[in-house]
């Protein structure tokens, strides 16, 4: 049983024309919740990581959360900053951990232990992750995990409906 979208009052049209999607009109059945939720979604654009590290970790959760949304959604970015389509239709798939490229097999060995384990990595993945990532670029995909499962059950509890393409961020 899915909970309806809500119809967007007029105090919270600037946040839902900010990034008009369904995922943001769920998000408006808050209190308070939308608006410093976009604001943190938006700093994920100016990190340590560069954006195909970014796009492989948000491909990657949505793909172990079973998120259609996330993956709608990071699709097109992701083969936009680089990655090749079958790349990120394998980072999608839970089931597959090698990529043949170490530094994205340490990353995808942390991602999934992460999400597995409510962030307690074990020692090896986090050891393995250091050795292609500064600690400041662990620490933002730390954060980028959390913030793209958090995103996962809301996604999925509220089964937010998918939007009929890709939102497109504000560019400031």
């Amino acid at each position: 049983m899915s909970i309806d979208l809500p119809p967007i009052a007029e105090a919270d049209r600037d946040t839902y024309n900010w990034f008009p999607t369904n995922l943001v009109r769920m998000m408006l059945r808050t209190k308070s919740v939308a608006k410093p939720y976009l604001q943190l979604g938006i700093t994920f654009r100016d990190t340590y990581i560069d954006a195909r590290t970014r796009e492989s970790v948000i491909v990657r959760v949505g793909g172990l959360a079973g998120s259609a949304y996330e993956l709608m959604q990071h699709r097109d970015i992701a083969v936009s900053v680089g990655i090749p389509e079958q790349t990120v239709t394998r980072l999608s798939d839970p089931t597959i951990g090698s990529f043949g490229d170490d530094r994205l097999d340490a990353l995808t060995a942390f991602v999934d232990a992460s999400v597995g384990s409510i962030g307690k990595t074990g020692e090896a993945p986090l050891k393995r992750l250091r050795q292609h990532y500064t600690d400041n670029e662990v620490a933002e995909i730390a954060m980028l995990i959390g913030h793209y499962v958090m995103t996962a059950i809301f996604l999925n509890a509220m089964e937010v409906p998918l939007d009929d393409g890709p939102g497109v961020w504000p560019t400031t």
